[in-house]
């Protein structure tokens, strides 16, 4: 099966370790001639960092130490379907299997599953999107600042 795909890795590069990965998957991208196939990109502003979300349709993070990354709820808002890493605190924004899945990433045979599923399979793939869309639903702007209002005033009702 020939699937039509193309990834775009977004990153940051502020350690030698950060270095020392970027390299690598650098590398990678080179020797497997998938250079059609994936594009690679670090430390892009914040103000042109939306532009990756709007031509994505799915976000990875497969950090394996990421203890509250933003990027999934950033995804998210975008309408992107989550492959987040059971790692990453923010994990618990995404139902698994619903409007995105979470992977241990150790196991680079279940994330190879998932990114399989998603791109093979039209309904699961549509039904997740759906599901991503209705849940843009819930966590909007308004609701957050109607919920936030509430919020403070059963606190100060009291007084």
């Amino acid at each position: 099966i020939s699937i039509d795909f193309h990834f775009t890795i977004v990153g940051e590069i502020n350690s030698s370790y950060h270095r020392k990965n970027f390299l690598e998957l650098y590398s990678f991208i080179e020797e497997n001639n998938l250079t059609k196939r994936v594009s690679i990109y670090a430390n892009i502003d914040y103000s042109k960092i939306s532009k990756f979300y709007k031509e994505s349709d799915i976000f990875l993070l497969s950090s394996n130490d990421e203890p509250a990354a933003i990027s999934p709820l950033e995804a998210m808002g975008y309408g992107l379907i989550n492959v987040c890493s059971d790692q990453c605190g923010t994990k618990t924004y995404i139902a698994d299997k619903i409007n995105g899945f979470i992977f241990d990433p150790s196991n680079k045979l279940k994330l190879t599953d998932i990114l399989n599923l998603l791109l093979t399979n039209e309904h699961c793939f549509k039904e997740v999107f759906y599901n991503v869309q209705k849940s843009l639903e819930t966590i909007s702007k308004n609701n957050y600042y109607k919920y936030f209002l509430n919020m403070i005033n059963d606190k100060f009702s009291k007084y």
